[in-house]
């Protein structure tokens, strides 16, 4: 099972903080380094047992759970706590439906998993800097680019609803007790088309599917790195995009490196398994973004030995951060045209004239 730092990489920026102390001093640092410890032991742990339980290929979907347990447990959606509950509950039902769906055929897959991210961005990212969504999202690309069917997808529904139910459960006895007027309706009545919050969702809702769209297409073996590189880099604000592009590319080629140096040279095969759950551990008490991909890339090539060679591993992590980054690139240049504030004026004007005319 690949205890992979794509499901905690592109959440962990997103929990830490707000969950773990920050400081320099000594105290500060042996609390922070405790509760890291917990982290990693708690979701290696559960990772486990759900592995264990539900089979191998359900082994990142249960990485996921463990993390949105972790990242709700902090993280309110902003609407009540009850309905809060059940669109969380929902999220993880709709994830195991959709991508069963998708899997049948790319155009079907194009028509549901753009539905189906919309949904879950728009119902669980009110306040889409909270970032609620990554754990259930990096759940969604996982189950999407490892398709089951017949008794194991049996098994990963029920993996999904329960580990789900699970989430709910601690996300309701977290946040029952905070007063929140509004509710699932509110939401799509404050939805408006050309407001920040809308186009962070359709850019990055495009941009996922689009990538999906390139997996199914092709066959790829290893289609979420693609995914996982548009879902870290689309940000609510463009400029930020850009930022990060370039460290993506600085973080993929340093981790490539290091991997053959740390993997294939210096530390022995046997204990591979330790050297990725301590570089987990180390992960959690990275802030820098370039330095968080070092990380991601080092266990991403350590997954993929099981399928190519090092040298072959590598070309491929690079190819396909290349082609997750051509695709945020093509999102940030709509967005810099207004392309979504031209279309929605045209629509106005057309429905002004059809009103003047009938």
């Amino acid at each position: 099972m690949e205890f992979s730092f794509d499901g905690i990489g592109n959440a962990a920026h997103a929990m830490s903080p707000a969950a773990i102390p920050t400081g320099h001093n000594n105290k500060n640092f042996f609390k922070r380094a405790v509760i890291n410890l917990m982290i990693i032991a708690f979701m290696f742990g559960f990772t486990q047992l759900y592995t264990f339980g539900l089979g191998s290929k359900n082994g990142s979907i249960g990485l996921t759970i463990s993390l949105a347990i972790i990242t709700f447990w902090r993280t309110d959606i902003g609407i009540k706590p009850l309905q809060g509950a059940f669109v969380v509950w929902g999220a993880f039902i709709l994830t195991g439906g959709a991508t069963f769906l998708s899997s049948f055929h790319p155009a079907i897959g194009v028509f549901v998993n753009f539905i189906s991210i919309y949904i879950i961005l728009t119902l669980t990212s009110h306040q889409p800097m909270a970032k609620a969504y990554y754990p259930i999202l990096s759940c969604y690309l996982f189950a999407q680019s490892s398709p089951v069917y017949g008794i194991d997808y049996g098994l990963r529904m029920i993996g999904l609803a329960g580990g789900g139910l699970i989430v709910a459960i601690v996300y309701y006895v977290r946040h029952h007790k905070e007063k929140r007027r509004r509710n699932i309706i509110d939401i799509f009545r404050e939805t408006h088309i050309c407001s920040i919050r809308t186009k962070f969702f359709l850019r990055l809702t495009t941009g996922l599917t689009i990538a999906m769209l390139i997996g199914d297409f092709y066959h790829v073996l290893k289609p979420a790195w693609i995914s996982f590189t548009v879902l870290s880099l689309v940000h609510p604000f463009v400029n930020e995009s850009r930022k990060k592009i370039v460290y993506r590319i600085i973080g993929t080629i340093i981790g490539g490196i290091l991997y053959f140096v740390l993997f294939e040279w210096v530390v022995p095969a046997p204990w591979h398994p330790v050297l990725l759950i301590l570089t987990g551990y180390i992960y959690l008490f990275l802030r820098t973004y370039w330095i968080q991909q070092i990380f991601i890339t080092l266990n991403s090539l350590s997954g993929a030995m099981v399928f190519f060679q090092a040298d072959v591993a590598f070309e491929m992590r690079i190819f396909f951060v290349l082609i997750g980054i051509a695709i945020v690139v093509l999102l940030s240049l709509c967005a810099k045209f207004r392309l979504i504030d031209k279309i929605y004026g045209q629509i106005q004007k057309i429905k002004a004239h059809h009103k003047k005319t009938s």
